[in-house]
């Protein structure tokens, strides 16, 4: 080879006809797209927010304090360290804010495993006036892995969760479970009536048939659904749900996809709907198993104090 082709081979810059700026910016787009994945798997589901809400209401005359959380889905392959998580983020966030109450707004289970999970996660939570509880759909179904693409498949087949033994799992921790029912509670001068509405009632229609009962005094509802809670603008002064999991996958905070037809700020912030009825949503602790992915919707732990309207923010 002669001494001018061999200079002109080291020395010479290859031609890439203008695609260079194409496949960097194509390698920059799947190193973010990489990031974004790993972000969502491997960091922010295990990002457990305490979050913090005050609620002032003439109903209230001295500050009664609720934890609330939704969405577990608990089972047997969960990794250890996130059941861990779970247990002693409740525990912790117990033994700081001396909670008066804690209600639960379903889906604890994803799977029938899940329910032997039930004593090691919830087994050492006793607030003065108890633990409360209702069934969200994971508690009824075990779905399977077409579950995450829904509603394309929403007929496909799906196994049967052991209620009875979930909720006899329950009873044995302590844990309330209402099915559309009512309870009274009294702490000095201050009345709340908590009601808990069951999935399954929704899901049927046969809500509309129930009315939330009247009083005098706080009236608090619980149930899964958020488009549950907004079937009874009037009837409750503050209701708790969960199921969305704040839109688990969002534009940097902003839901994409809720299914639900409360509205999108609903599932990121407290709000006011009819009649001054007012709407949290939790974000859910867990996800299902088949779908183990949250974007800028990091799972929570709320804190909820209900105030009178004579106490200072």
């Amino acid at each position: 080879m002669a001494e001018g082709d061999l200079r002109h081979l080291l020395f010479t810059r290859p031609e890439y006809g203008g695609k260079m700026p194409w496949i960097l910016a194509g390698i920059l787009f799947l190193l973010l797209i990489v990031s974004m994945f790993l972000y969502s798997w491997l960091f922010e589901p295990s990002q457990v927010e305490v979050r913090f809400i005050r609620m002032k209401s003439p109903k209230i005359r001295k500050r009664f304090r609720i934890l609330f959380f939704s969405d577990p889905h608990l089972y047997a392959e969960m990794p250890g360290k996130k059941i861990a998580l779970f247990r002693d983020t409740i525990r912790a966030t117990m033994e700081r804010q001396s909670p008066d109450i804690v209600l639960i707004g379903g889906d604890l289970v994803d799977s029938n495993s899940g329910i032997d999970l039930i004593g090691d996660v919830f087994g050492d939570i006793h607030p003065p006036m108890g633990v409360f509880a209702v069934l969200g759909n994971h508690d009824y179904w075990q779905y399977n892995l077409l579950h995450a693409f829904q509603p394309a498949f929403a007929n496909f087949e799906k196994e049967p969760i052991d209620t009875a033994r979930l909720k006899e799992a329950l009873s044995k921790n302590g844990i309330r479970l209402l099915s559309d029912e009512m309870v009274v509670l009294d702490r000095g001068n201050d009345r709340i009536s908590l009601t808990g509405i069951d999935t399954e009632t929704f899901k049927n229609g046969l809500h509309r048939k129930l009315h939330l009962p009247g009083g005098e005094g706080f009236r608090l509802l619980l149930t899964h659904y958020p488009d549950c809670a907004i079937e009874y603008p009037g009837e409750a002064d503050l209701a708790l749900c969960g199921h969305t999991h704040g839109g688990q996958i969002t534009f940097f905070g902003h839901p994409i996809v809720t299914r639900s037809r409360v509205s999108k700020r609903a599932i990121r912030e407290v709000t006011i709907g009819k009649e001054e009825m007012v709407l949290f949503v939790s974000r859910g602790m867990g996800v299902s198993r088949y779908f183990p992915l949250r974007f800028f919707a990091a799972p929570d732990i709320s804190v909820i104090d209900l105030i009178s309207c004579d106490e200072n923010s």
